[in-house]
């Protein structure tokens, strides 16, 4: 595997493959198109085996399989935010790398099977997948590959490239996020307005739209006037009608008025 401290080829190689990293990232790639080209990227340019992406599930906040470059042994492994090695990352916000796999007490070997010579010669490194939104960072994932046993100083080195990476795919992997989101709601629920009309459905999937449900939930059990602003076609009627179906009103008529045709 090339160091980044062996020569200045070498770390012209790096940059060669954050560059395509980068196109790969841009809006003509479909989503799961872009980033399994980073992953393949890492796996077949740089020999880091076994690149994942793991992402919160948003409902059981647990972290889950999302994207590997190598056909998973266990893919249904659930992680737990604070427990093992991935587990860890998420939480702390902060890298971890495990110079050899077998010498570290937190290192389950769980979603792939690596025998024990590969546990014995093997290091391992996880590192947090964020987002800066208006509250701040926020983890969403995380991004794990094997890499072959090194020095410190050259393991620190892959990490640092391994922590561009996934700062280059934080937006990616958010929008995987709330695609999980999506999935799983419309696999459990859906809010109807009172109409019950095959198109009249609400999904509050993003995070801003969850906001948007929740000062919903707050505001219509008062007798308070609210007023509902946007353009036109963002879905102010169905708010105004799930208001309406969440308030003690709701065995009420529910009545439509177009305020552009009064004098």
């Amino acid at each position: 595997m090339p160091t980044l401290s062996d020569t200045s080829s070498s770390l012209e190689e790096y940059l060669a493959i954050l560059r395509q990293i980068m196109l790969d990232l841009s809006p003509h790639n479909t989503l799961h198109s872009a980033l399994n080209n980073l992953l393949s990227a890492l796996a077949e340019s740089l020999h880091f085996s076994r690149p994942h992406i793991l992402v919160q599930d948003p409902d059981s906040g647990d972290l889950r399989l999302s994207l590997s470059y190598s056909k998973a042994d266990a893919p249904q492994t659930v992680y737990t935010p604070g427990k093992g090695i991935t587990g860890q990352v998420f939480a702390s916000a902060n890298s971890i790398i495990v110079p050899r796999m077998k010498d570290h007490q937190d290192f389950r070997n769980r979603l792939f099977e690596r025998d024990a010579e590969e546990l014995a010669h093997t290091a391992f490194i996880c590192v947090p997948v964020y987002v800066n939104n208006t509250e701040g960072r926020e983890v969403v994932g995380t991004l794990s590959a094997d890499t072959p046993e090194a020095s410190e100083s050259e393991l620190k080195s892959r990490c640092l490239f391994l922590e561009t990476v996934a700062c280059l795919a934080g937006r990616q992997v958010a929008w995987l996020q709330e695609e999980m989101a999506a999935q799983h709601f419309l696999a459990t629920s859906q809010i109807d307005t009172p109409d019950r009309e095959e198109n009249s459905l609400i999904v509050a999937v993003s995070k801003n739209m969850r906001q948007v449900m929740r000062q919903v939930e707050q505001a219509a059990p008062s007798r308070a006037t609210v007023l509902l602003r946007g353009e036109s076609g963002v879905g102010k009627e169905l708010l105004a009608a799930a208001l309406h179906e969440a308030s003690p009103r709701r065995d009420n008529t529910y009545g439509k008025m177009n305020g552009a045709v009064i004098s």
